[in-house]
């Protein structure tokens, strides 16, 4: 797991296709609660076929999350439009 940009959050999701992994991108705020307890079980659902890329910085994105933790799920190769959109906290069996 790693803490990125939002812009560099905005580059892999635009080139989401070229990644060998379903990658997820979760926008966290550092006085939310339900986020800070959330982030830390994220990385037991990295393995060598999902990433995850933490976003800390969401409030000076141009167009900011009305909501925290959200998260955005690319899956390369996949018909279904992306990103998937989960709002809120999910446990990490719903995740994976």
């Amino acid at each position: 797991m790693k803490t990125i940009s939002w812009k560099q959050a905005f580059d892999i999701a635009s080139n989401y296709q070229e990644q060998d992994k379903v990658t997820l991108i979760v926008f966290v705020d550092v006085h939310c609660e339900v986020c800070g307890e959330f982030v830390k079980d994220l990385p037991k659902i990295e393995n060598e076929n999902y990433q995850v890329f933490i976003v800390m910085d969401g409030h000076a994105m141009p167009f900011t999350p009305t909501s925290y933790p959200v998260g955005y799920v690319y899956i390369p190769n996949c018909s279904t439009d992306m990103p998937l959109q989960r709002i809120g906290n999910a446990p990490l069996d719903v995740l994976q």
